[in-house]
């Protein structure tokens, strides 16, 4: 079972297909953070992210729900909200965006930052898509 996969199946976070998955997991929810992964072997740090979300999640228990979403809808998600590098943390507040946290970061770096999203008083304005979007590419 890969790490992507652990997180589903073993700790039971929704994986996120489309629109409507997005909206029925993050709609009700207070504050999520929505895991966009890579295909691990052009982005290797998807599967250090993969290792850390359940330990935010420790961290701000019951402040903080996570799904995953695939690869497919992960690319989507990152047009819609000029996510440009991978693999990223896309974090909403009633499915509405609060900000993102692409690739790996020090740990005292997602914990500032997680903690700036969960507390904003109100959602934040997305980003605009650029017109002609940027290919992600893998690090060499």
């Amino acid at each position: 079972m890969s790490l992507l996969d652990r997180l589903t199946t073993d700790l039971g976070y929704p994986l996120l297909t489309d629109p409507a998955s997005l909206a029925a997991f993050a709609t009700p929810q207070e504050n999520t953070v929505i895991f966009l992964p890579a295909n691990p072997l052009h982005y290797p740090e998807t599967l250090d992210v993969a290792i850390v979300l359940p330990e935010f999640l420790k961290v701000f228990r019951g402040r903080l729900s996570a799904g995953v979403a695939d690869m497919n809808f992960a690319r989507e998600l990152a047009a819609k909200y000029a996510i440009t590098e991978w693999p990223a943390l896309l974090f909403l507040r009633r499915g509405e965006y609060l900000g993102s946290i692409a690739r790996m970061r020090d740990w005292d770096i997602y914990l500032t930052k997680i903690n700036a999203f969960i507390n904003m008083s109100a959602p934040a304005k997305a980003p605009q898509p650029p017109a002609q979007r940027a290919a992600c590419r893998p690090r060499r």
